[in-house]
């Protein structure tokens, strides 16, 4: 369509609208105003469009983030504790008549 089509589809819709308003007891504003409106309306259209396309690739962004951060947040994680070994273990003890387990924990933090 072009810019011609455009403006004659706008036209007829105007008109008809025109028409609906007159037929419930309202009046007929003229086609300049009401063109005006259409178009005012299609540029604030035009912007809010704009404004959710960045707001989408913002939300894409903060994900992306989001991800990276839990990714470097492993690797903090791993390279500080890197010298920290903790160690379960159940010690078995033997007595005569018996078999004792004790739970044992080992802490190494190497400087």
């Amino acid at each position: 369509m072009n810019y011609a089509d455009i403006k004659n589809s706008a036209l007829s819709e105007l008109k008809r609208l025109g028409r609906f308003l007159t037929h419930h007891g309202g009046t007929s504003p003229s086609d300049t105003h009401l063109a005006q409106v259409m178009l005012d309306y299609a540029e604030m259209r035009e912007k809010a469009n704009d404004t959710y396309n960045v707001a989408a690739k913002a939300v894409v962004g903060i994900y992306i983030n989001h991800i990276l951060s839990a990714i470097d947040a492993v690797w903090s994680a791993t390279s500080y504790n890197k010298d920290l070994a903790v160690k379960f273990r159940m010690q078995n003890l033997q007595f005569a008549n018996r078999i004792e387990l004790i739970p044992t924990v080992n802490f190494q933090y190497n400087f």
